[in-house]
């Protein structure tokens, strides 16, 4: 769920741009006698107008899910705009605080954490304005989250095949500054751990977001260099998204060599590796469910800003080759 992460402010990154709704109709004004009142749109609410704080539009997986909360809000006649934060996180600040410049009345914030969008809390809560995180969690100053890690499902088959292995050795391609990816990661570890299965048969290798594909690749290939075929390990890969897990298949090509898989996040690349059995299961979020939960985490902060912050789990699509076909079907898969 994540692109290329650098410092400093994008450059020649553009202006917010600005996208006014009028709403064209007649205004009929008159005297109106007796018990009748006049028309009038006094107790109508505002339109509510959302600015979204993309984390990056090359990285897919999250690409998927903001244009997905962002379609749902769209659906519900909201004044909705996008920004590309680029994956970096002086960029997510600067649009935020444009945001509030222009008197937006609601933030939402793709992928960042709490601590990383200090400054957007600060402004926003000046302001009065709520801001609201996807794919991360609930943090000070947050008014709502959904966290799409999606942590249970692929790690629990990920784990029983893993216990069923004779010899196993597992390389993890992990990338523990990304919220998503950490949690999958610990959730895994837990259930690791809780199956019995020893700490010293793991790899560990931190991927490079700015180069996903070929810093899994390399990391594979020197992993498989260690466990060459004569030494019989089965093994196992586990990636914490499936811009690893391509690196990671592009290895095994090269040096004729297989592994069982599982994995996070689908692209168009990945639906092959899925239907051929490359990757035994991959889980994505139903960003239908997903757009329907933001709004509703809107919706009701509109009706109680001072209720209790809620954090919502996102809905988990688990998907293997007996039900890949049948899912690329009936929807549209982004491109990787």
């Amino acid at each position: 769920m994540f692109g290329s992460i650098t410092g400093g402010v994008v450059a020649g990154r553009p202006a917010i741009r600005r996208l006014w709704v009028t709403a064209i109709g007649s205004v009929i004004v008159g005297l109106v006698l007796g018990a009748c009142g006049s028309t009038s749109t006094a107790n109508s609410k505002p339109q509510l107008k959302v600015g979204v704080i993309d984390f990056d539009i090359t990285s897919v997986p999250a690409q998927r899910e903001a244009n997905g909360v962002s379609t749902a809000m769209k659906a519900q006649g909201w004044n909705v705009i996008q920004e590309d934060s680029a994956g970096n996180v002086d960029s997510a600040n600067s649009i935020c605080q444009a945001y509030v410049t222009e008197g937006f009345n609601v933030v939402v914030a793709d992928v960042w954490t709490a601590s990383e969008m200090s400054q957007c809390l600060t402004a926003t809560k000046a302001a009065k304005i709520p801001v609201f995180f996807l794919a991360s969690a609930l943090g000070p100053g947050v008014a709502g989250a959904i966290s799409t890690s999606l942590t249970q499902n692929i790690n629990q088959l990920f784990i029983a095949a893993v216990k069923a292995a004779s010899k196993p050795v597992i390389l993890a391609l992990q990338f523990s500054p990304g919220l998503p990816c950490l949690q999958r990661q610990q959730a895994m570890d837990a259930m690791r751990t809780a199956a019995g299965i020893p700490a010293n048969i793991v790899t560990r290798h931190e991927e490079n977001a700015n180069a996903w594909g070929t810093d899994a690749e390399a990391a594979t290939t020197a992993w498989l260099d260690a466990h060459p075929a004569s030494l019989g390990d089965q093994l196992f890969i586990w990636s914490c998204t499936s811009l690893a897990a391509e690196g990671a298949v592009a290895a095994l090509k090269e040096l004729g060599r297989t592994a069982t898989q599982y994995t996070w996040d689908l692209t168009s690349q990945d639906v092959p590796y899925i239907e051929n059995g490359t990757f035994s299961a991959t889980s994505i979020s139903n960003t239908t469910i997903l757009g329907q939960q933001m709004v509703g985490l809107i919706k009701r902060y509109e009706a109680n800003p001072n209720a209790t912050p809620e954090g919502l789990n996102a809905t988990a699509l688990v998907l293997t080759a007996s039900n890949m076909a049948a899912y690329a079907a009936h929807n549209t898969i982004a491109a990787g």
